[in-house]
């Protein structure tokens, strides 16, 4: 399954995602999180990205240690490969912070 149809399904289900993020400043490694929202975004010059707001709960970070809430991070669609949902696990809890509602997610593909 591609990466794009294995996050919509992790959202839908609220399930856990592993996945690794290859953008070259950040750190390689496996990441662990729960997918909220995915969704298309317009930049500099109408150039359109996918983006997935995942709170990351473990694997390793830019650099930064995850506190303890977990950090809700914005990651571009096309530098996440590997991703597993972890179906076996629980079902994730919406995280408070989320707000479904954002203007950013006006062109939303899949959300809580």
């Amino acid at each position: 399954m591609e990466t794009l149809t294995l996050i919509k399904k992790a959202i839908r289900e609220q399930k856990v995602i592993s996945f690794s993020y290859d953008k070259s400043d950040e750190a390689p490694g496996t990441r662990f999180g729960n997918p909220h929202a995915l969704y298309r975004v317009s930049g500099k010059g109408g150039k359109v990205s996918t983006k997935v707001h995942i709170v990351q709960t473990g694997g390793v970070s830019n650099g930064k240690a995850l506190s303890s809430k977990a950090n809700f991070i914005v990651f571009d669609l096309r530098y996440i490969n590997n991703v597993q949902v972890k179906g076996r696990q629980a079902s994730f809890e919406v995280d408070p912070r989320y707000n479904p509602n954002l203007r950013t997610y006006h062109n939303s593909i899949q959300q809580l």
